[in-house]
């Protein structure tokens, strides 16, 4: 009879083993089945949603999007030391299948970081922040940041700034004529821009436009085109008259930056 006993408990304990083991496989299963994202983007904005949770707000070539991380208040946690403002990161996430919901962070890995303790970079970070948060679908500004992140803080974002203004007006529905005559499409005795009217315009099409210098069609142009000759050869007064034209006119299109 013990002997008996004995070995239907060792059936027993053989089977919940087993019982035990496939669950282990299926959840295994389960996680390698989950597709991870590895991208690069800027980290835009750290919110607290619970105790162990809180939403990341990210930025690249994507746009706008934002992940669960959990743990980031732990003082050891490595996606905590990397989640800085402003920098350009590494991520691994698991992404959302379902409509409404958000992915989940697994990793960051910090790529370039951005000195907040400077004044003008918070400045700086402020305004870009405000203006991509805008922007929730495919576009190059996310490119644009990582070639002027090495310009970031040497006395340039101001300008920097009006550069991302310019080229973020094509997100906001507005698209000027910013290399040729609006009309003709010649690239030459251009007088004019008004960025209402549908941008630049020639001699030979202009008619109650009045004649603008020289020095300033050519940074408007250069706010669109070229962006070292734009922040190394305007002037700081000129710039800020461009970038309060570009701020305007994405207000007055409904958005706030």
């Amino acid at each position: 009879m013990k002997l008996i006993w004995y070995f239907n408990n060792i059936d027993i304990i053989i089977m919940h083993k087993c019982i035990f083991w496939n669950i282990y496989i299926l959840l295994n299963n389960h996680r390698s089945n989950m597709s991870v994202n590895i991208e690069k983007a800027i980290v835009i904005d750290i919110n607290l949603k619970s105790d162990n949770n809180h939403i990341v707000t990210f930025f690249n070539q994507k746009g706008i999007f934002r992940l669960v991380a959990s743990g980031i208040d732990n003082l050891l946690s490595k996606n905590r030391n990397n989640l800085q403002l402003g920098s350009i990161v590494e991520i691994a996430y698991f992404p959302t299948r379902l409509k409404g919901k958000i992915g989940r962070l697994r990793s960051a890995y910090l790529e370039t970081l951005l000195n907040l303790l400077e004044i003008s970079n918070l400045t700086f970070f402020k305004n870009i922040s405000n203006l991509l948060k805008n922007i929730n679908s495919s576009n190059h500004l996310f490119e644009l940041y990582q070639r002027v992140f090495p310009f970031i803080g040497k006395k340039y974002n101001s300008k920097l700034m009006t550069f991302f203004y310019a080229q973020s007006l094509f997100y906001f529905g507005i698209d000027p004529n910013y290399n040729q005559c609006r009309v003709c499409h010649r690239k030459n005795n251009l007088i004019n821009f008004n960025i209402d009217k549908g941008g630049f315009i020639c001699n030979r099409h202009s008619k109650d436009e009045p004649i603008q210098s020289i020095e300033y069609l050519n940074a408007i142009w250069l706010s669109f085109n070229n962006f070292k000759k734009y922040i190394f050869t305007i002037g700081y007064n000129l710039n800020y008259k461009i970038k309060n034209l570009y701020i305007n006119i994405i207000k007055e299109a409904g958005y706030y930056v």
